[in-house]
């Protein structure tokens, strides 16, 4: 969007939220609620830095968007930021991401000083200090919990974290508190989200050679979504105050269907250098339920359901439901069983775990920046659900991760998922919503919907 943002409303009550506001607007709204914070400044920053994948990378993010927001900081990224900050939001990354990328050497030439050494180890007494940078340590984030959770060891932590709830204009919104505040952090991080153009043209690249599905569909997504030329130029003039906090935020640009989550923690998957015999018995027990499962048919059926309850029209749109898994050749026995469950039908990796391999030779995609395309493509449905198997040692299948709240984060296997729901601009159906229960818990009381 351009650079106009809404008028500001008054903070408190139940006010509708207007429909675009900026960062800068946010950071305004929160020092007028706590005056005694320090006022927003374009001169002092938070730098995001992680050593943690995906997932647990995107924790640290959540803490770091509200930290910004109650000490007046702006948030950077650069070149000493780490694997995943650079795969997400690097010059050679997928997104053309919201906040500015910084190089090393104008970090070198600022006083910087770390924020943690470990989880919440904050000293109180300097998150008020006039220091240019900020950062965190780079193990730092595992714990995201809800608004307060770091915002404790701020002095008044009360009247900060309610400041900082009204200043994000999540009251009276249409998703809880903590889903709307970590929806804020991403459509900071990821506006839109906009793929950079190259990891788009690449990505259409490889569809050609591992795409299972409907290429149409993945074509229709991927160039709805690739950002302009020149994109971090445009942003970089006025990032602050461009209106990248959008309600509702999930219209607009073409869809998936649907898009299903399964994570299934396979034992070679989760435990590189070797697991016991049982347990992989044990794994491929629930592989095979769910190879055969009727889920697949099921979650298409109430998606197109839900799409027509919605006033969605079968108008020629994406009909396909997409399907991110870590659990090898699932998404081609799904496929089989319908041919509406569609991926890039690539080996699944770790992104600690495993080094980054090149699909193809020809092509600029590897199979770590193929984890942001099925995080990309989860967030790019109009129905959405998670599925796991429920216990690493069992063979059965059941909801993923929780819709409200912060989507149980800090939950080994949930985080992947509950960030790309908050990217999404989905929300929980409203009542009398279809309600269709599919295997593994796959219902009305799980989804998440375009409104």
């Amino acid at each position: 969007g351009g650079n106009a943002t809404a008028p500001r409303r008054r903070l408190g009550g139940n006010a509708t939220a207007p429909e675009r506001f900026s960062w800068a607007d946010a950071q305004a709204d929160y020092h007028a609620c706590h005056p005694a914070s320090p006022p927003p400044r374009e001169d002092r920053f938070v730098f995001f830095q992680t050593l943690l994948p995906l997932g647990n990378g995107m924790n640290a993010w959540g803490h770091l968007f509200l930290y910004a927001l109650a000490t007046g900081r702006q948030l950077i990224l650069g070149e000493d930021s780490g694997k995943m900050p650079t795969l997400m939001c690097g010059p050679g990354g997928a997104f053309a991401c919201g906040v500015p990328w910084v190089s090393a050497d104008w970090l070198k030439r600022r006083r910087k000083r770390p924020l943690s050494r470990r989880g919440y180890d904050v000293d109180a007494a300097k998150i008020y200090d006039d220091v240019d940078v900020h950062a965190p340590a780079r193990n730092f984030g595992y714990q995201y919990r809800n608004v307060g959770t770091w915002l404790r060891v701020f002095p008044d932590a009360t009247r900060v974290t309610r400041c900082a709830i009204e200043a994000l204009r999540c009251t009276g919104h249409p998703l809880d508190v903590e889903a709307c505040a970590m929806a804020r952090a991403m459509q900071l991080l990821a506006p839109g989200p906009r793929l950079r153009r190259g990891f788009a043209e690449a990505a259409l690249k490889e569809a050609d050679h591992w795409w299972l599905g409907n290429l149409t569909d993945f074509r229709a997504v991927v160039n709805a979504a690739t950002a302009p030329e020149h994109w971090e130029a445009l942003r970089d003039a006025h990032w602050r105050r461009r209106a990248y906090f959008v309600d509702p935020h999930a219209g607009g640009a073409p869809r998936f269907l649907g898009a299903l989550h399964v994570r299934s923690q396979p034992p070679h998957f989760e435990s590189p250098n070797g697991v016991d015999h049982k347990r992989v018995e044990i794994y491929e027990q629930f592989f095979n339920t769910m190879a055969k499962s009727r889920l697949w048919t099921c979650a298409a059926q109430h998606a197109r359901a839900a799409d027509d309850a919605r006033g969605g029209a079968r108008d020629g749109g994406p009909a396909t439901i997409f399907l991110a898994t870590d659990a090898s050749g699932l998404c081609r026995a799904a496929h089989a069983k319908d041919p509406r469950i569609s991926c890039m039908n690539v080996a699944p990796v770790h992104m600690t775990k495993h080094a980054a391999e090149k699909l193809h030779a020809d092509h600029d995609l590897d199979s770590h920046l193929a984890v942001f395309l099925d995080w990309f493509f989860l967030a790019r449905s109009r129905w959405l659900a998670p599925v796991v198997r429920t216990d690493i040692r069992g063979s059965r299948c059941g909801p993923g991760a929780a819709r409200g709240g912060a989507h149980g984060v800090w939950i080994p296997g949930k985080s992947f998922f509950g960030w790309a729901l908050a990217a999404s601009g989905l929300a929980p159906p409203p009542a009398g919503f279809p309600g269709g229960g599919c295997d593994c818990g796959v219902s009305s009381r799980l989804i998440s919907v375009a409104l």
